[in-house]
Parts: C-alpha cells; structure tokens; sequence
C-alpha cells in the first residue's frame, strides 16, 4: 500500500500535536509539584498510561484530556 503524502503529513502533524500535549501535561504537573504516579491516580489513569501521554506515545481521548485537566 502506497501512503499519500497528504496522509504522511497529518500523520507526522498527529505525532507532534502529541507530542507538544504531552511535554504541556508534563511541565504543568511537575511546576504544580505533583509526582507522576499521584497526578495519574488524581487524573484516573495509569502511572504507564500517563508516562506514555507525556513521551507523546500514546495519544488520549477528550474525556481523559478533560479529566487531567
């Protein structure tokens, strides 16, 4: 299968909107002064979950962005 390039675009778009949440969830919750493992109990996620949202590995749904914010 061939990839478009408009796709390979919003792709590597996709993968640095991530990025950029996830390094904005990390500095906030460490300027609050939270550990990582208390912010996602707060936030009702994985400890994994929440370091894969900060690496920008994994993306989220708005629910989960909702209640981390």
């Amino acid at each position: 299968n061939l990839i478009k390039e408009g796709d390979f675009i919003r792709q590597e778009k996709s993968n640095l909107d991530r990025l950029i949440i996830g390094e904005r969830i990390r500095s906030l919750r460490e300027n609050q002064g939270y550990k990582r493992e208390d912010f996602a109990d707060m936030a009702g996620i994985s400890n994994t979950f929440l370091v894969d949202i900060e690496n920008g590995s994994k993306g989220m749904s708005m629910y989960t962005l909702a209640r981390i914010a």
